[in-house]
């Protein structure tokens, strides 16, 4: 059975790190699954899954030494037959909680011999191809955007180029002039060089900042592979999987949809489409969580099907010049082997079939490893995985495991005290309501109106009032807090002052202490000296 929810957060002081379950129970977590008997109630079309397993991960190791080779020697290879490990995240300039999961994997591999693979999520949108820096004198800072590309089409990244060459290789340069008030020497200036070869080489942007960056890890010792999930999406054990998936497509939404219901109402969610929409039918036309593309228009949309006349009719929903269908064979009997080389010649003609965020961890996790490492956000996704995978088989896939990590550009600023804005506050309302408690001696010099109705306040806190008199009371006391102000005015003002400096502060603190600054601001000795040990590299 699926666990119940779980409410994961990152830490919030520096240099420390989530890690669940702890460093043992991962260790314990692979080999428990390396050595499960394989699962006998989980099948594609008839194929076990065990058989599907075995070539899907021969198929993994195969692609990612070939894909790891182009840039990196391998001096040991991988054996598909031993335990494998995995992570994955968008090819990106990500903060250090998301590469803290990368140096994990790298522990995991050297620790119990297992095949670390991370999967480039090249199936998601490539959106702002921006970092944000901390700019400005030292005690003025500000945010400010620093791209490596120019903006454009929203496509996914295995579809993304580079646009803006010239603009792709001065953004080392560009980064290290913007921070050279808080960085030394930040680490893009030491992993461009791979990042611009990469793109000389015809990378496609993603996989020219994942080289640069996996590169470094390299160099470092790390024995990780990387692996675009779109080569994943290209084999064929993964279209058996589509098929099982698409084949009985109602089934599907139904499961998907109900795991995404029993979500929102336990963590009282409203939104439809929080943590993820729902998958759509209309009529016998349904909707599946895989996306589909062509290269000719990399525009990414939904993937539905039609079960008709022992046809699966394929479409991406849109219209006009955008449409897009086809039609292979139902998989059923002899039909499996049929759809699956209609869905290896769709390919040929440019047409790509990718699959959604929870295909991606739950194909990952049923059959390619035996521990799938997560963050947080990609936790609370597979939560939905594991209920939905419970209604599709029977029981959720083997555990996942979340890490994140807390970093913050080393600035040396001091602390901000989080009580002062809570007490410069209440004294302000003081001021307000009872001015005479900031007067002391000075309350005893009062001209003669403003003692006499101060007098008349205390009278009426001493005795209190009722019925009639409570009009009379709020009249007299807000008479005598408005006699008494004037000779607080000057404390009043140095308050709001104090505030709205520490508001200004807030902002301030909230660009220079956050936690997703990219990785490549920081300094190599400063990852070396910090987010390595705390993953166990070091």
């Amino acid at each position: 059975m699926t666990q119940p929810y779980r409410r994961y957060r990152a830490p919030r002081v520096d240099n420390a790190a989530l890690v669940e379950p702890d460093w043992s129970g991962l260790l314990e977590a692979i080999d428990l699954q390396h050595t499960a008997p394989p699962r006998s109630d989980v099948a594609f079309f008839g194929e076990p899954l065990q058989r599907v397993a075995v070539e899907a991960r021969g198929d993994l190791i195969e692609a990612a030494e070939r894909f790891t080779s182009q840039y990196a020697d391998l001096a040991k290879r991988a054996d598909p037959r031993g335990p494998i490990v995995l992570s994955g995240h968008q090819p990106e300039l990500f903060h250090n909680g998301v590469w803290f999961k990368n140096w994990a994997l790298a522990r995991l591999g050297r620790d119990t011999g297992a095949a670390a693979v991370h999967l480039l999520i090249d199936s998601d949108l490539c959106r702002e191809p921006s970092v944000r820096v901390p700019a400005g004198p030292y005690e003025a800072p500000r945010g400010e955007a620093i791209d490596y590309d120019a903006l454009a089409a929203s496509v996914p990244h295995e579809e993304r180029p580079i646009v803006d060459r010239e603009r792709f290789g001065s953004f080392a340069q560009r980064v290290a002039s913007s921070v050279a008030p808080w960085i030394e020497r930040p680490l893009a200036l030491d992993v461009w060089r791979d990042a611009t070869e990469a793109a000389d080489a015809g990378q496609p942007l993603g996989e020219a900042l994942s080289r640069a960056r996996h590169r470094f890890e390299r160099g470092e010792g790390s024995p990780s592979l990387e692996l675009p999930i779109s080569q994943i999406c290209d084999t064929r054990p993964f279209r058996l999987f589509l098929l099982e998936l698409i084949g009985r497509a109602e089934r599907t939404r139904k499961a998907y949809n109900a795991a995404l219901d029993e979500y929102r109402q336990a963590h009282r969610v409203r939104s439809a489409a929080q943590p993820l929409p729902d998958l759509q039918a209309d009529g016998d036309r349904v909707e599946t969580p895989f996306w589909v593309w062509r290269t000719d228009d990399p525009t990414r949309r939904p993937l539905f099907v039609t079960h008709r006349d022992g046809e699966l009719l394929l479409d991406n929903g849109a219209t006009g010049a955008a449409a897009w269908s086809a039609a292979i064979d139902a998989p059923e009997g002899e039909g499996v082997e049929l759809a699956l080389a209609r869905l290896g010649s769709l390919r040929e003609r440019g047409v790509k079939l990718r699959s959604r965020a929870l295909m991606t961890t739950l194909y990952g996790r049923l059959v390619l490893s035996d521990l799938f490492l997560h963050g947080i956000g990609g936790a609370k996704y597979d939560e939905v995985t594991d209920h939905m995978a419970e209604r599709l088989f029977g029981s959720p896939p083997p555990p996942h495991a979340v890490l994140t990590a807390t970093l913050r550009l080393p600035l040396g600023l001091e602390a901000t005290d989080a009580d002062e804005p809570r007490r410069l506050t209440q004294e302000r309302r003081e001021l307000r309501y009872h001015p005479e408690r900031a007067l002391g001696p000075a309350a005893k010099g009062l001209p003669e109106r403003a003692a006499a109705l101060l007098a008349k306040k205390r009278r009426w806190i001493a005795e209190g009032a009722e019925g009639a008199e409570l009009a009379e009371r709020h009249r007299d006391i807000e008479a005598a807090n408005a006699a008494l102000r004037p000779f607080v005015e000057g404390r009043a003002e140095e308050i709001d002052r104090g505030l709205q400096s520490l508001a200004e502060r807030r902002v301030t603190d909230a660009l220079l202490r956050s936690r997703e600054h990219a990785f490549v601001l920081f300094s190599a000795d400063d990852i070396r000296r910090r987010l390595l040990p705390l993953a166990g590299w070091r």
